[in-house]
């Protein structure tokens, strides 16, 4: 994806939000930096698109990409007022996800729900469907530009 259109993106949504690009890491948000990263599994969906369908109740998901869905499900932890802080059973809902290889959680909808039924994770992806709603217009043409 384009790096300047995912920063207008993000910049026209949240100013004082941040964007970074690091290989090494994994798309999420950074609440110390004040940063949606962007990482190496990027454009990898893992179920995430399914669960927007059937676990958000949200039909037009694959409407929108998967590039996105992930910058406004990070905005989304930073909107919702989510400081990055976890609870210790989200700690271990974490550190489970992490444990399994992606290649078992890909065809896995049960363990990819594990991950995406996370209480922050939920409430960032509620957060992205409400701006998507919201926004209607707007949601069309970022997604022709982040295609």
């Amino acid at each position: 994806m384009n790096k300047l259109v995912a920063n207008f993106i993000v910049k026209s949504i949240a100013p004082s939000v941040s964007l970074h690009y690091e290989e090494d890491s994994s798309t999420c948000f950074d609440h110390d930096l004040k940063a949606v990263i962007i990482g190496d599994d990027f454009e990898d969906d893992c179920g995430f698109m399914r669960h927007i369908k059937y676990n958000h109740n949200f039909a037009q998901a694959y409407d929108y990409s998967i590039n996105l869905w992930s910058i406004l499900h990070e905005l989304g932890h930073y909107f919702v007022g989510d400081d990055g802080v976890v609870s210790e059973e989200e700690a271990v809902q974490y550190a489970f996800c992490a444990m399994v290889p992606k290649e078992i959680v890909a065809n896995n909808p049960y363990l990819q729900n594990v991950y995406f039924d996370i209480e922050a994770e939920f409430k960032a992806t509620e957060w992205a469907i409400d701006w998507i709603v919201s926004h209607p217009r707007l949601a069309k043409i970022y997604n022709r530009l982040v295609k």
